[in-house]
């Protein structure tokens, strides 16, 4: 397709879905309601991707995979964006003296990739805790820095309420949920 073209975003999602099949293990169980446990190797968004291995030989297993398709389909991974994040062996956190990640060398497309002590995705920062807190600070910043500039607008007598409430149902949710 031409660039620019409308449809190369809708070729694109659909030529990336396939990143993460036929890995040599099947993903990072994630409890669910129930008995039952849910096995997911990845998240995909846009042109966003995010491994998950449930441990050092599998995320060995991931980079060589993502490599191996990115090879495959002449792609290239954008390594600036890339990191790697170890939650700990009971799921939460991690000593930083134990470190199962520290010193292993992981590598997409030849390139080491770097360890970080959190992680961007969509919008939402990750961080190793894995703790409500920390997901939720920046969100609540995002909505003060959006709300607190509108204050002289929501104040103001001469505006009806209803269109108050539609400016705010229109700019809050996004800014908090989704944007920067």
């Amino acid at each position: 397709v031409r660039q620019g073209c409308p449809l190369s975003c809708v070729l694109f999602n659909i030529f990336i879905n396939y990143l993460f099949d036929n890995l040599p293990y099947g993903g990072v169980d994630i409890p669910c309601s129930g008995p039952r446990s849910l096995s997911i190797p990845g998240l995909l968004f846009a042109n966003d991707a995010l491994g998950l291995a449930p441990s050092l030989p599998a995320l060995g297993e991931l980079c060589d995979h993502i490599t191996a398709w990115s090879t495959k389909n002449e792609m290239q991974v954008g390594i600036s964006k890339c990191g790697l994040m170890e939650f700990g062996a009971n799921g939460y956190g991690g000593d930083s003296d134990t470190d199962v990640l520290t010193g292993c060398g992981l590598c997409l497309s030849g390139i080491p990739v770097p360890m970080v002590e959190e992680y961007l995705y969509l919008g939402v920062t990750v961080t190793r805790s894995l703790l409500t807190a920390a997901l939720i600070k920046p969100r609540l910043k995002s909505g003060r820095k959006t709300v607190y500039p509108l204050s002289p607008f929501l104040r103001s007598p001469g505006v009806p309420l209803s269109s108050r409430l539609h400016v705010i149902l229109g700019v809050v949710p996004p800014r908090c949920l989704y944007g920067p």
